[in-house]
């Protein structure tokens, strides 16, 4: 979890509309460092 969470559930509990969400998922690469896995799209 990170400081986007709020916004993004202050966004759903006010019912504002999100055209586009794109959620980027991230793992711990074998040195031991944040590294991108995938990302998620949302329209």
């Amino acid at each position: 979890l990170n400081k986007a969470v709020p916004l993004l559930y202050n966004a759903l509990s006010t019912g504002e509309m999100l055209p586009t969400t794109t959620l980027k998922w991230y793992r711990t690469s074998v040195e031991g460092k944040q590294e991108h896995f995938f990302s998620t799209i949302l329209t």
